[in-house]
């Protein structure tokens, strides 16, 4: 995988989670789907998991999800509803990959592009079943 940037737009919104989660008396669980050289001082304030399933936050970004076309069925399949999904370098990745989102919101997902740094997507699942 490539290696990435996040620049301070994301890290303030990371923190910006962080400190969300802790007033709330609670830590967060958080899976690095990420290029494997993220910063460990960028995650301090979660809790690594290793499964979608146990998630309340997944970090991606789009050159992870292209090059990896399981990790999409994985995350559709595994996400909980409380779990928030943020994919960094979105806004370009998006554009170039709609069937990305449309397959995310068919599945029950709603999202949010912010664009801070070179974009973000956050996702989240919605209370109710795809069959409904």
């Amino acid at each position: 995988m490539n290696s990435m940037f996040i620049g301070s737009g994301t890290l303030r919104l990371l923190n910006i989670l962080i400190k969300s989660i802790r007033a709330e008396g609670r830590g967060a669980k958080v899976i690095n789907a990420l290029d494997k050289s993220l910063p460990k001082e960028i995650l301090a304030g979660f809790k690594e998991v290793t499964s979608f399933r146990d998630a309340d936050i997944v970090l991606t970004d789009m050159s992870v999800i292209t090059q990896n076309k399981d990790i999409l069925s994985r995350l559709v399949e595994e996400l909980s509803n409380n779990s928030l999904l943020i994919v960094l370098n979105a806004i370009t990745g998006i554009d170039l990959w709609p069937e990305f989102t449309k397959e995310l919101s068919t599945r029950g997902f709603t999202n949010t592009l912010l664009p801070i740094d070179d974009g973000m997507a956050v996702f989240i699942k919605r209370g109710y079943d795809i069959r409904l």
